[in-house]
């Protein structure tokens, strides 16, 4: 017995040794296979981030949170750091922790710096170790042929019944497990048939909810079509609107003016689901109850008066009006927030119409009223309008999208000039083959004849 003994703790601490060994291997290549994953998962919030300035880096790195050994992470451009996460320098927390930088390369001119912690690994190891080791004595305690004929009849013939319900519940059929084994199998039974029990109200409930929630949001998307048509013909305007999700934060809307001119508003309210969804129907009453007014900026100034006092934190709407004239040769033209408007002369010219000013929400609605609509010639060309959501598509079969605005501008130039009067179509029809990513809505404005291009 005494040899055994012997026999049993050198194997045991040579096993042990090995386990380390391999854990310690298998964490660092975790952690490698991670960092690997959170540089991919960093290239898309980067791209998708509005800008990159300090704040929207330390949002795109934000995710680093779920990584308990990142303690820091720093992202640089051309050897200038650009922002860190999870405070503006890594300095303080590099001072407090001993860390090891991990440099990963985003592209030929930018990189991000994973400060990890070394006591890490050391520490999960540490708890395995010791783990393994109260495993071990577990097992060399309970040597010898009578535990093992114990085991097998006490512990392993109930484990192997148990197993056997929890392998039909893994496969979606949850049912309760019929009492087997010693006192505390039975126990144990008894304990996982109340859970299985408490499963299935709770399973109830959440389909429950969930159809109702179905139901009402399909409710919701009901009226908001109502609102919000998926597009809108006239003899000078055609409007496309394509929501990512069943509510939109995208609207659009032609009014029609007792002497000829026409009004047309393309707005984004900033955000998803049901506030953006509010907002909109909200915009979209004050728009209606504001569109006699004189000029667009006058316009502009009653709208947000009507709604000031109804943004939530953190949301705004931008806006693009165009109102034309009865003949519809000219129009003024105001942008607030959204997109450049994009003017195509007829010799293929691109002239662009930036905001004048922020999206409304942001600052008190006289201020908007300092501005002037841009008057434009409308039988010089075509005018494009479009929310945020169209310069965000991924269009292209390598899933390049528009690596800025020139790309974009000169993307609905050759669509135009391919296309004509179902240039529209032709983005859609992009839209629908490539991702989307955003609520779409656009609209193409011309004097020309339907069928006719101004070429």
């Amino acid at each position: 017995m005494t040899l055994m003994g012997v026999v049993a703790i050198v194997t045991g601490l040579a096993g042990l040794q090995v386990y380390t060994n391999v854990k310690t291997t298998q964490l660092e290549e975790k952690i490698a296979v991670e960092i690997v994953l959170a540089g991919g998962q960093l290239q898309k919030n980067l791209k998708a981030a509005d800008g990159l300035a300090a704040p929207q880096i330390r949002k795109a790195l934000s995710f680093l949170s779920v990584f308990s050994y990142v303690k820091c992470a720093e992202y640089n451009e051309n050897v200038t750091q650009k922002g860190a996460w999870s405070i503006p320098v890594c300095a303080p927390i590099l001072k407090e922790i001993p860390t090891r930088a991990v440099v990963m390369e985003i592209d030929s001119t930018s990189l991000v710096v994973f400060h990890i912690d070394r006591r890490h690994i050391d520490t999960v190891v540490r708890t395995e170790r010791l783990v393994f080791i109260a495993i071990i004595s577990i097992i060399m305690v309970g040597l010898g042929f009578g535990v093992v004929l114990f085991m097998m009849n006490q512990v392993a013939q109930p484990f192997q019944h148990v197993a056997q319900y929890l392998e039909a519940d893994a496969q979606g059929m949850v049912q309760a497990v019929p009492p087997k084994g010693g006192r505390e199998f039975r126990q144990f039974i008894t304990a996982y048939n109340r859970l299985v029990d408490d499963i299935a109200v709770k399973t109830a409930e959440v389909m429950t909810w969930r159809s109702r929630i179905k139901a009402e949001l399909k409710q919701a998307e009901s009226v908001q079509d109502l609102l919000v048509p998926e597009q809108i013909t006239t003899s000078l305007i055609d409007a496309r609107a394509v929501s990512l999700r069943e509510l939109s934060g995208d609207f659009h809307e032609v009014f029609y003016h007792e002497d000829g001119r026409q009004t047309f508003i393309l707005g984004d309210v900033a955000g998803k689901g049901i506030y953006a969804a509010m907002m909109l129907a909200q915009t979209l009453t004050a728009f209606r109850a504001a569109v006699e007014e004189p000029s667009l900026p006058d316009l502009l100034v009653r709208l947000n008066s009507l709604i000031e006092d109804r943004f939530p934190d953190g949301l705004f709407v931008a806006l693009t009006l165009l109102r034309i004239s009865a003949d519809g040769r000219t129009a003024d033209l105001f942008v607030t927030g959204n997109p450049d408007a994009v003017f195509i002369t007829a010799d293929g010219e691109i002239e662009r119409f930036g905001s004048v000013g922020p999206a409304i929400g942001v600052l008190p609605p006289a201020v908007y009223g300092m501005y002037e609509a841009v008057q434009l010639d409308l039988t010089r060309g075509r005018l494009y309008l479009y929310s945020d959501g169209v310069s965000d598509l991924i269009i292209g079969e390598t899933g390049e999208g528009f690596i800025d605005d020139d790309a974009l501008h000169d993307y609905l130039k050759r669509i135009d000039a391919d296309y004509g009067d179902v240039a529209l179509e032709a983005i859609m029809e992009a839209c629908q083959k490539f991702e989307q990513i955003d609520d779409v809505t656009i609209a193409r404005i011309t004097t020309s004849p339907k069928g006719e291009l101004l070429l």
